[in-house]
């Protein structure tokens, strides 16, 4: 039983984590933008990506820095994934 309620914890985390993921539409606005400073203030203020990119500065707007935040928070969650569920040690 205890098996069955760790993968329904996994499975309900990461259902809440896919809820925050770009819609298809918001792809496409994304993508009709122009330049980077809009791209980021789009991300800034209708995703979920906020948190990640408030640090960044303006004369930090460059693809490369801002990659490198996003790829920073896919490692945050799968992160938070991992922890989430027991090491192979704790399973019997």
């Amino acid at each position: 039983m205890g098996h069955l309620l760790e993968y329904s914890g996994i499975v309900t985390k990461t259902r809440a984590m896919e809820s925050r993921l770009l819609s298809p539409g918001q792809f496409q606005e994304l993508a009709s933008l122009h330049t980077i400073p809009e791209a980021v203030e789009y991300l800034k203020k209708n995703t979920a990506y906020a948190e990640t990119l408030e640090s960044l500065e303006p004369t930090q707007l460059h693809r490369g820095n801002i990659e490198k935040l996003l790829t920073q928070s896919l490692y945050r969650d799968y992160t938070c994934l991992l922890y989430t569920s027991p090491s192979p040690r704790d399973r019997s």
